[in-house]
């Protein structure tokens, strides 16, 4: 298993409320993890970020020439790579796919927002990139 930081979400499904999110990046500040990683983190499976990859990719959100990090690596004498993704498809796939650990992801996320922009009194704007949507052009 090869991942550059972590991303790990802790949820209890007796208090959906407590949600903790850990973010830790490595000594250059980045965060790159493997399918496999990203499907344990929102605990789904790799269909699921597949998926989702592809959902993003089809908006515009996501670019696997720019987006995806390939790691080489030697396993049992064989040269090996593995793709890896960044902090900001992680994150954008947690509001692509379903499950309990994305949808109380998606919560913290909008909470964590709300309490920055109410801490500041400051106007926060949100930008969509990407293709237009259907229905805001």
């Amino acid at each position: 298993m090869i991942k550059i930081g972590n991303f790990e979400i802790e949820y209890d499904r007796n208090a959906p409320e407590r949600v903790a999110v850990k973010i830790e990046t490595d000594k250059n500040g980045e965060v790159w993890l493997s399918k496999c990683d990203i499907a344990r983190a929102y605990d789904v499976f790799v269909q699921s970020v597949n998926a989702g990859l592809k959902s993003l990719a089809k908006t515009g959100d996501f670019d696997e020439y720019t987006d995806v990090r390939v790691e080489h690596f030697i396993y049992n004498g064989k040269n090996c790579s593995t793709d890896l993704y960044g902090l900001k498809t992680i994150v954008a796939l947690g509001f692509r796919m379903k499950g309990l650990k994305c949808e109380a992801f998606r919560k913290w996320a909008a909470r964590r927002l709300a309490e920055s922009f109410e801490a500041k009194k400051n106007t926060v704007i949100l930008c969509m990139t990407g293709e237009k949507r259907k229905g805001l052009n």
